[in-house]
């Protein structure tokens, strides 16, 4: 065999293991004979998919889109990297009353980002959104939101065995734990966990650890049955705690690396306020809701003790001693929302100062099936930056603008019109500059 030979299989072996597979269908559809070589629906994918390959999503999704899955998917046991286009835009959902996990990872190294998994359901003991059971598995969920799953499961989240890392992600209003911790060890920075209830299991709603527990610039906030429950180890910084009822926000020993805020200290041991801790006092922060970027948070208000009370060393992730998993250069809503806005840090998942971004605006045009502008129809405007929604109407040849938006921020757009009915009528959009090519077009 010559060099050259050579050198062209080892080329054609390596794009032969790392294939990109893309999603075009909002449907629940069996694999077929094309194997997804033309496109195909997520549970296709994700069974055509070889170890290594990337399942991403049409142009489809960007526009809000939901997956409703009428059977678990298909059991993931090698290395796969599933991209959303963003927890706002692409919802996984349970839509059956039959009981089913949703994600089910085996084994390998497996990253979900920019999703939301919805409703699911597990009663033969484990996650309802997500379970990790491989041993040697290394999950990622990063921009992912977890939320609705029923109290059969034993948490939204469960890691069963082997590492899961959490970041930038929402477990949200859950009706059972929001992440249980059972395997090697979990690792969540720059993630809100809120609005979960531990009733249904007998243990704390936010978080439960029997091993190892790491967490960085965290929100447990508003969780029923306690907020942490600590039977292993938990390693915890630039954390807020509070909101918890039924039972106080911390319970068991904890080893603290300084700076975090719990409201209500209960027993819970290992806090020290020498060590930047804020013990029980009140964290002063908003409830959960679309403050920017693709997941629901809950932004510090004026005055509360979060506020440059955190240690700088997560944002290079020098601290030593239980670094952040990744430098967190942003808070939890990503790009145009730096970790540190003031003299420090905040404790918890996001910054209170707002990003300092210039403004910008949505435009476009509504059509007819055969190209004709359509005039007076109404453009809504919502989230954001914005205390209540903002209306335009179209131009005589369909035009519209909505301007003073903040660049930066999630907002969604919705179009409203007796006459016609339109594909995609409301839209979410991650504004970070000007956009003018947001047109509506009329069904035949």
């Amino acid at each position: 065999m010559t060099f050259f030979s050579l050198c062209v299989g080892l080329i054609l072996t390596t794009a032969a293991q790392a294939a990109t597979l893309t999603v075009t269908s909002t449907g629940d559809t069996t694999v077929g004979a094309a194997g997804c070589a033309d496109g195909c629906s997520l549970r296709e994918a994700i069974t055509a998919a070889a170890a290594g390959d990337t399942i991403n999503f049409s142009s489809l999704f960007n526009t809000a889109q939901t997956i409703n899955i009428t059977s678990q998917l298909p059991t993931i046991g090698k290395n796969l990297i599933i991209t959303g286009t963003g927890a706002r835009l692409l919802t996984v959902r349970r839509s059956t009353a039959t009981n089913y996990r949703i994600f089910d990872i085996t084994a390998g190294t497996v990253r979900i980002s920019g999703m939301t998994i919805s409703n699911g359901s597990d009663s033969s003991g484990g996650g309802g959104g997500v379970t990790t059971s491989g041993t040697s598995s290394v999950v990622t969920l990063d921009g992912v939101t977890v939320s609705g799953t029923s109290s059969l499961s034993v948490a939204a989240v469960d890691n069963l065995g082997g590492t899961l890392t959490i970041l930038n992600s929402t477990i949200s209003n859950n009706s059972t734990i929001g992440v249980a911790s059972e395997g090697t060890a979990v690792n969540i920075a720059n993630s809100t966990i809120s609005g979960n209830n531990g009733t249904s299991v007998g243990v704390a709603g936010g978080i439960y650890n029997s091993t190892t527990l790491n967490l960085n610039n965290v929100t447990v906030a508003n969780n029923v049955n306690g907020g942490i429950e600590n039977f292993g180890t938990t390693n915890i910084r630039n954390t807020i705690i509070t909101g918890s009822t039924g039972r106080a926000d911390a319970l068991g020993g904890f080893t603290s690396q300084g700076n975090n805020l719990v409201s209500n200290l209960g027993t819970a041991t290992g806090f020290s306020a020498a060590s930047g801790d804020k013990l029980n006092v009140a964290a002063n922060i908003a409830a959960l809701a679309n403050n920017g970027g693709q997941t629901d948070t809950h932004r510090p208000n004026t005055g509360s003790p979060a506020i440059n009370a955190g240690n700088n060393c997560v944002v290079t992730a020098t601290c030593g001693t239980n670094n952040p998993p990744v430098a967190l250069t942003t808070d939890q809503r990503g790009t145009g929302f730096g970790r540190q806005g003031g003299t420090a840090v905040d404790i918890g998942a996001i910054e209170a100062v707002p990003p300092t971004a210039a403004n910008a605006s949505i435009s476009g045009r509504v059509l007819t099936a055969d190209g004709r502008g359509i005039t007076h129809v109404s453009i809504t405007v919502s989230g954001g930056n914005l205390s209540e929604p903002k209306v335009v109407r179209t131009s005589s040849f369909g035009y519209y603008s909505v301007t003073d938006l903040v660049a930066g921020e999630t907002y969604i757009v919705e179009i409203r019109a007796k006459r016609y009915l339109f594909t995609n009528s409301t839209r979410v959009i991650n504004l970070m500059e000007d956009i003018s090519d947001q047109n509506f077009i009329a069904e035949q």
